[in-house]
């Protein structure tokens, strides 16, 4: 992938443009922070972000299609390019929504976290800057604190990558 510009950042990364120079597809990396690179915890946070996107496949969650390693040993994903804002960002800029246009948003937010749950996912980080808007597609991103029940039910091994009081 190519690095066209960098497009944001969040707690866990930071997200570029990029385009696949071979067949020109303009898709998002995400890069996992410096500081967090030797974390096993946070490692383990990324790579499940991409695998329970994966798992959920479904339009209205972010396909991440690939997975690899800069040369400083940090990882990246790569997703869908998504271009528009995110709720938050709608709601800071132009203020309270109308009901209808919410239910417009919320609709497919309900049935993107339907499909998470029919795939034993627990999102746990849903919020206004979680939902993206793109065009006339609503979009639930961010699933690296999600619970993926059927792991636990698989394996009994209940993972604590978060603990009671941890933000």
């Amino acid at each position: 992938y190519r690095v066209e510009e960098h497009v944001g950042a969040g707690a866990m990364g930071d997200v570029y443009r990029a385009v696949q120079p071979t067949i020109g597809k303009h898709v998002a990396v995400k890069v996992i922070k410096r500081k967090l690179a030797g974390s096993e915890e946070a490692i383990e946070r990324f790579v499940r972000e991409a695998r329970t996107a994966n798992r959920i496949g479904h339009p209205n969650v972010v396909d991440v299609f690939a997975m690899g390693r800069l040369g400083d040993g940090r990882l990246w994903l790569a997703m869908d390019f998504l271009e528009g804002e995110s709720l938050g960002r709608r709601l800071r800029r132009t203020g309270p929504m109308t009901p209808e246009a919410m239910l417009e948003i919320l609709r497919p937010m309900c049935e993107a976290l339907a499909a998470a749950h029919d795939k034993n996912v627990v999102h746990r980080d849903l919020k206004t800057d979680n939902v993206f808007l793109a065009g006339d597609r609503v979009y639930v991103l961010d699933f690296g604190i999600a619970k993926v029940l059927a792991d636990v039910l698989a394996t009994g091994i209940k993972e604590r990558l978060t603990t009671e009081g941890a933000w």
